[in-house]
């Protein structure tokens, strides 16, 4: 029955979430993180990789705390099994 559920939830996912956390789980990046923009009020979501760099901006915000709940959506996503997806 869960696995039902989570297929459900899962069907709520952006194209860039799955694709991002699917490269969390082939080890391209760790993991999801906000980066603030140096000019402006937006906020990116990005991969971060193993030795502390960001990749490419893959979402923007307006307000951190959607931001921050994209993100951990897809850190989450990311440990979930691909076949969920």
């Amino acid at each position: 029955m869960s696995g039902l559920f989570l297929k459900a939830r899962v069907e709520g996912i952006q194209f860039w979430q799955s694709s991002l956390a699917n490269n969390i789980r082939g080890g391209v990046y760790t993991e999801a993180v906000v980066v603030p923009q140096t000019t402006g009020s937006l906020f990116e979501i990005r991969g971060k990789r193993t030795d502390g760099t960001v990749g490419s901006m893959v979402a923007k915000f307006g307000d951190q705390g959607r931001a921050n709940d994209a993100a951990l959506v897809v850190n989450n996503l990311a440990k979930v099994d691909p076949k969920l997806n």
